[in-house]
């Protein structure tokens, strides 16, 4: 997975973590359900 940024317009880091931390929640919730399966 290759995330690429417009270098006009980068996000501000807290933006970006918020992103991230959003991803990373679905990711885990997606792992979870599949294991417990």
């Amino acid at each position: 997975m290759v995330f690429t940024a417009p270098s006009k317009s980068l996000p501000s880091p807290s933006a970006s973590v918020k992103h991230f931390r959003s991803l990373a929640e679905t990711g885990v919730f997606v792992f979870d359900f599949i294991v417990s399966k």
